[in-house]
């Protein structure tokens, strides 16, 4: 998973010289009786965001040694584009 995030990020900043990604790595720890809930939620804001200009990926899985830790994954055009999402998100 980490190797085929590493090799996209590699293509995605040799197109442009200009443009930097943000890329931002998120670790939670899922209590087994609030799986169903997180995976809703997580869901949701995946397919919300995932829509949004500037968006290059937004990931969501599970380590598949420990089932409690998951992990969101995203990947921005550049931190202004992070940015505005998380200004729109706030209001």
């Amino acid at each position: 998973m980490f190797k085929k995030l590493l090799v996209g990020l590699a293509m995605l900043t040799s197109v442009s010289m200009y443009a930097v990604p943000t890329l931002n790595v998120y670790n939670f720890e899922v209590k087994n009786d609030k799986e169903a809930s997180y995976k809703s939620i997580t869901e949701d804001y995946v397919n919300k965001t995932a829509i949004e200009q500037g968006v290059l990926g937004l990931f969501a899985t599970t380590d598949d040694r420990d089932k409690l830790n998951s992990y969101v994954i995203e990947m921005y055009n550049d931190y202004l584009a992070f940015f505005l999402i998380i200004l729109k998100k706030s209001n």
